[in-house]
């Protein structure tokens, strides 16, 4: 069970103040790093020192130093050596992306019906609120950062990559929208990172994708166009392009456009 997903969620804050990752030296630091990677990516790493060894590539003595102070830090599990929260997020990862391919065999996220939701669009009743975010969100880094001590929690958040893949299994391909290429360039993942990182609830990001496909304006099937040209649509460039678009597409500004 090898990770599919390239990154994992990561609390700067958190690692900072880890009273154990604190009393390592640099050089400590950097083999947990590495062997926390190497797990991600293997699930898993190897429970014999010799190949670690090798793998971090160090010397054997040089190993033994640095091992005294990171084993305690991964635990034995069915003979590979795991970090528990890095495991745990990982099934959790896992769990969320074999939800979202059931829900597109059955042709994209099911449908909600709003009004049971939000009373204010049938009854004129005050909006319902969504739920709140979680109050740290957590910025999406590369595998070559790490994941604090198996005391330190790490939150199961959208990643990048899932929202990529939403937009092109409920929104490009059903509307015949504009696809985004995976994996994403350099600048999108930066500009799709900073706006998970404002709403890091996936459920605030699946209404906003209900409300582009509610939306004939940002599906481009308006007809009041002139001279013939095409009707604007909606991109996954222009969602992640800035703090207000997909704001604004959640506060439903685009459901009156024709």
């Amino acid at each position: 069970m090898k990770a599919t997903s390239p990154a994992f969620s990561f609390y700067p804050k958190d690692w900072l103040s880890d009273a154990h990752v604190r009393a390592m030296t640099l050089e400590e630091k950097g083999a947990y790093i590495d062997l926390l990677c190497l797990s991600w990516l293997e699930d898993g790493l190897p429970n014999n020192p010799s190949v670690l060894t090798r793998l971090l590539g160090t010397s054997e003595k040089r190993f033994n130093l640095l091992w005294s102070a990171l084993s305690s830090r991964f635990q034995n599990d069915d003979g590979l050596l795991r970090q528990k929260r890095l495991h745990e997020e990982k099934l959790k990862q896992i769990a969320h992306r074999e939800k979202q391919r059931e829900n597109g065999s059955k042709g994209g996220r099911p449908r909600k019906d709003k009004t049971l939701e939000n009373p204010s669009l049938s009854t004129g009743k005050p909006k319902k609120s969504f739920p709140s975010p979680s109050p740290s969100p957590s910025p999406l880094v590369s595998c070559t950062t790490y994941t604090p001590g198996t005391d330190v929690p790490v939150a199961p958040g959208l990643t990048v990559m899932e929202l990529a893949e939403s937009w092109n299994t409920e929104i490009a391909r059903p509307f015949k929208l504009p696809a985004v290429t995976i994996p994403l360039s350099a600048s999108r993942h930066r500009k799709a990172q900073l706006r998970i990182t404002e709403h890091p609830d996936p459920d605030w990001w699946g209404e906003v994708l209900y409300e582009i496909e509610q939306s004939a304006f940002l599906r481009g099937d308006n007809h009041g166009t002139r001279n013939g040209s095409k009707p604007w649509r909606a991109t996954f460039d222009w969602l992640v392009s800035n703090d207000t678009n997909a704001q604004k597409i959640h506060e439903q500004h685009y459901r009156i456009q024709r």
